[in-house]
Formats: structure tokens, sequence, C-alpha cells
């Protein structure tokens, strides 16, 4: 599989600060990750600070080789 992409919702990620991901964003939210191998396997870790407390939601969406896949609900709650 070439050209891996992985998509924050925009609007959810700036429901945060102090965002940090791992491998870092490029643009607007995403990653890009390169090919991947037979059975190989890759990780995004996104660290987020609540600017406010309650749920949130958003999407993640994976995209490769100029194709997009459905895209992934995700959902935080935070506390104050």
């Amino acid at each position: 599989i070439q050209n891996v992409e992985v998509h924050f919702d925009a609007k959810y990620i700036n429901k945060f600060t102090d965002v940090k991901a791992i491998p870092q964003f490029e643009g607007a939210y995403f990653v890009n990750l390169g090919s991947l191998l037979p059975g190989q396997s890759k990780m995004v870790n996104v660290e987020v600070d609540a600017n406010k407390h309650g749920t949130h939601k958003g999407e993640i969406l994976l995209k490769y080789d100029g194709q997009n896949m459905p895209p992934l609900e995700i959902e935080t709650t935070s506390f104050p």
C-alpha cells in the first residue's frame, strides 16, 4: 500500500490546546505514513489538552493510493 495518510477532523482537533502528534502533523492535521508492506503496521499517537470539559466528537479519515476509506468516528470525554 502506497501513500498512506491519516487525516484528523480539524473541527475536532481545534477543540483542544497543545495538540501533539507522533509522527508530526503535516499541513492541516494529517500524518503521512508513507508505504506499508504486507503485514506491516504503523501507529499515530495524538496527545491533546482539552479547552473545555464535555464530550467531543470527530472523525479520522485514512487515505491510501488516492482512495478514501470510510471515516472512523471518534469521541472523547474531558472532565473538569
